[in-house]
């Protein structure tokens, strides 16, 4: 309609599913990151190829991109973003009514867990059976939802007739002075079994990953393709569609594991703190650092 005839606009042949250049910069930023090939360094900024260790691109691209699209470009992108957060956000409370809520296996592997875990302040005799055992059970949930994950009661919104926070929050957004960790993306109901599930999730993915001093939590083979801040902030963001409740229960859970893994080596004599215990340490702390939350809910949830 607005296309000149004698300075026609070029169409390209697709090389993706999008349509606009925002699109395909979006989804190329999502390809040379994805989480199953690379790893992302905190300390450096900086992406690594997981099989090759070779640098893949780093904080420097996002000033580029930033310079060549300036304010409104990053602001349509972000939205884009948005958009594709929801749409994976709504994949999966679907695949999780599907692999959980249908499921009376796994309804009952998780509803025995519950018994067993409560108290949340207790320690659990003989943890790591139990664990695996849990695990061992629902074998065909973890891998679906661990690529959920690594794609990405009522709820904290104003009320429909106070429109001024509406439009301080699209003002901000457009000066890029909010938080997405702190955002809402889609409206949810309650889950059963929602906290326990994503703390097993959870222990499943330990095993491969391990702590080095230079590097942080990282995969231990480059089989098992597994990048720990966006596993770290796909739960986060996850967990913050929900009632603040779920990941009080979550972080409980997290805290009994350690204590009882912890009451486990030392009845047993065992000198070294166990990797996983290393892991769910590193999750409390990186947990607690991105959501900007006391240090003491980390502390409170391991020393109660």
């Amino acid at each position: 309609m607005y296309q000149s005839t004698h300075i026609p606009i070029p169409k390209f042949p697709p090389v993706d599913e999008s349509v606009t250049f925002i699109g395909r910069l979006c989804r190329e930023i999502l390809r040379i990151t994805d989480p199953k090939v690379t790893c992302y360094i905190d300390q450096m900024n900086t992406w690594y190829d997981m099989r090759t260790h070779q640098e893949v691109t780093n904080s420097c691209l996002f000033s580029e991109i930033q310079y060549s699209l300036g304010t409104f470009g990053l602001n349509g992108l972000d939205r884009l973003l948005c958009f594709m957060i929801v749409k994976e956000l709504q994949n999966f409370l679907r695949l999780y009514q599907r692999m959980i809520l249908r499921d009376k296996t796994v309804q009952e592997t998780l509803r025995a867990l519950q018994k067993v875990v409560s108290p949340l302040k207790g320690i659990i005799a003989n943890s790591s059976k139990i664990y695996s055992s849990a695990i061992a059970k629902t074998p065909k949930v973890w891998t679906p939802y661990l690529d959920s994950i690594l794609k990405d009661p009522s709820l904290p919104c104003p009320k429909e007739d106070n429109t001024l926070l509406y439009e301080i929050t699209a003002y901000l957004e457009a000066a890029g002075t909010h938080n997405p960790l702190n955002k809402i993306y889609v409206t949810t109901k309650q889950l059963s079994f929602f906290p326990i599930t994503n703390f097993l999730f959870l222990v499943t993915q330990l095993p491969k990953l391990q702590y080095t001093k230079n590097l942080g939590m990282a995969c231990r083979k480059p089989a098992d393709a597994i990048d720990w801040p966006p596993l770290v902030l796909g739960l986060l963001t996850l967990l913050k569609q929900f009632h603040s409740r779920y990941t009080e229960q979550f972080l409980a859970l997290i805290g009994q594991f350690i204590r009882s893994s912890m009451e486990q080596s030392t009845s047993q004599k065992i000198p070294e703190m166990p990797a996983d215990v290393v892991g769910a340490l590193m999750f409390l702390e990186d947990y607690v650092h991105y959501t900007k939350l006391p240090r003491r809910v980390s502390r409170c949830s391991v020393c109660i």
